[in-house]
């Protein structure tokens, strides 16, 4: 009789410490990194039995974590000054928010193209938002959460679901990420300055608003375009002069 050993598959690191923390019911921002580790370690031993290829980043991670497991466990010095000391887990901790924000963006997103088309692969939408925009990539032109920007595109998701019930349905338009990015540069460059909402109102369809939506996180890498949210809670998204035009395309 044999025995059939199920390996999860794991998109990285990232994502498996953070799969961990859900399995074991852990609160992220107080890990037991002793815990934690271990899990971690018995997870790679399991890959490397079931012939898995374990890829370098993960033992990058291991070798993370029993770093910060060492720090933890030496004496805390006295400081003579009383400053508080770092805590060896906060970089981890930061980076592991910033992916999960990004994992809910990215499963938002497919939700959003299941009902809508079939032109795009549910894997071009993880790799734009979990490998080309990793959490320790340059993001501080995005100022605003993921949860709040997602919550502006909800709203007009909405809106453009209740103009499409009313309206004659029209034939499917083949849309690449490339295009919308190109479209966006050269729109942002004319108008500068833009509502999130007056921006993505121009969109014809849901699906084009949700692609628009992936073109314009990547010109936020980029550093082509800025997003920002006022005092009034209402977003913006502004062209940057000359951003990005150094970057490889």
């Amino acid at each position: 009789m044999s025995i059939d050993v199920s390996v999860k598959a794991f998109e990285g690191p990232l994502d498996l410490l953070l799969s961990l923390i859900k399995e074991k019911q852990i609160d992220i921002y107080d890990i037991p990194i002793a815990e934690i580790t271990a899990a971690y370690l018995e997870e790679l031993k399991n890959m490397e039995s079931s012939n898995y290829e374990v890829a370098a980043e993960f033992v990058v991670m291991a070798a993370t974590l029993m770093e910060i497991k060492a720090r933890m466990l030496l004496p805390k010095a006295k400081i003579e000054e009383e400053e508080e000391e770092e805590d060896p887990r906060t970089e981890l901790v930061n980076k592991l928010l910033i992916y999960k924000q990004f994992k809910e963006a990215a499963n938002f997103l497919k939700e959003s193209f299941e009902d809508q088309s079939r032109v795009f692969a549910r894997d071009t939408i993880n790799r734009l938002l979990l490998e080309e925009l990793k959490p320790d990539h340059d993001l501080r032109n995005l100022g605003v959460s993921i949860s709040d920007l997602l919550g502006a595109l909800r709203v007009v998701l909405e809106a453009k679901k209740e103009e499409e019930e009313i309206l004659p349905v029209l034939p499917r338009e083949k849309i690449t990420i490339d295009e919308q990015i190109n479209w966006l540069t050269l729109y942002m460059k004319e108008k500068r300055d833009l509502l999130f909402s007056d921006l993505f109102g121009v969109l014809k369809s849901k699906v084009l608003i949700v692609v628009t939506f992936m073109a314009l996180l990547e010109l936020v890498h980029k550093g082509t375009v800025s997003v920002r949210q006022s005092e009034d809670l209402e977003i913006y998204v502004s062209y940057i002069e000359n951003g990005g035009e150094s970057e490889e395309v």
